[in-house]
């Protein structure tokens, strides 16, 4: 990349003397030339010209601009502060359409990450209303063990070892509802509502024929509830993989917010970069009117010392 060379005011200066060696008068430079000759800015290059005038007049006679001279570095100072303006205005304009694109992307993106949720929400209300029916269907199961407490005393070990069954049954259960609350924290009392229906059975008393009958039954009761028990098993899997697919997602929308974040940032620091420069060159653009009025203000005092 080439190296940029920075024009300083030695150089006008420096230009200005030679011509000056060369024979030339002050008021024959004309600052287009000085400006072409060296390079930067007109402005500066003007400014150095008449620093060097303003010098030259504490030890040779002043002489007075003439009104053309006059109407056209107003004209130049005019033209210079209309362009000015006319940059910032269509750096503005720039600069607002960039961060208004940006921000309709954002939002664009934030409704599509709403509407991923609210389907979600829909999907485990769902899943709500299926576990609060294997609720109902397990404690049906526990009713139906409670009825077999006339079960013989022959038989407490048989029996104990069914009921055992059904506690671990419960216990899958109560694990399931309470992953299903860790995604929703929504179900905190179903815990709650299971373990409390865990009873002893007591009271095994009656005859052979109709002991033996009872544990039939109870066999049979088994048998469903192990059935429940994989489709509760099911569900679990079923909420653990929909979790999984959520968490994905609102991996994915994260990682484009933060894609667009860091553009959002760098279009307010370059705007801020921007704002800044205009401010130095509407300042320098103040001190070079003010310079030039009192230059003005000086010449009239000298034209009235002339005359009087």
């Amino acid at each position: 990349m080439a190296r940029t060379i920075s024009i300083t005011d030695d150089m006008y200066r420096s230009f200005i003397d030679e011509e000056l060696s060369k024979g030339r008068s002050l008021a024959d430079i004309k600052a287009t030339e000085v400006f072409k000759s060296v390079g930067g800015t007109f402005l500066r290059a003007a400014t150095a010209l008449e620093a060097m005038q303003d010098s030259a007049k504490n030890t040779t006679p002043a002489r007075e601009l003439p009104a053309w001279f006059t109407e056209w570095k107003n004209a130049l100072i005019n033209q210079v502060a209309q362009t000015a303006e006319s940059a910032w205005f269509k750096l503005g304009a720039q600069i607002d359409q960039e961060l208004n694109a940006a921000k309709d992307g954002f939002e664009a993106s934030l409704e599509k990450l709403k509407a991923r949720i609210t389907t979600r929400d829909e999907q485990i209300t769902n899943q709500e209303s299926e576990i609060e029916g294997l609720k109902a269907k397990l404690d049906q199961l526990e009713t139906d063990a409670t009825a077999a407490a006339t079960v013989r005393i022959q038989q407490e070990l048989e029996l104990a070892q069914a009921t055992r069954e059904v506690a671990n049954l419960k216990a899958e259960a109560v694990t399931a509802q309470a992953t299903h609350e860790q995604m929703v924290k929504d179900l905190a009392t179903a815990n709650s509502t299971l373990t409390a229906r865990n009873q002893r059975i007591t009271s095994l008393e009656g005859e052979r024929n109709t002991a033996e009958a009872e544990l039939k039954h109870l066999t049979g009761e088994l048998a469903i509830s192990n059935t429940n028990l994989q489709v509760i098993t099911e569900a679990k899997d079923t909420l653990k993989s929909d979790l999984a697919t959520a968490n994905k997602e609102l991996r994915a929308a994260t990682l484009e917010l933060n894609k667009l974040k860091p553009t959002y940032e760098q279009l307010q620091t370059t705007a801020k970069d921007q704002k800044a420069e205009l401010n130095a060159i509407k300042k320098t653009l103040d001190t070079a009117v003010q310079d030039r009025a009192t230059a003005i203000a000086q010449l009239n005092l000298l034209k009235s010392a002339d005359k009087e």
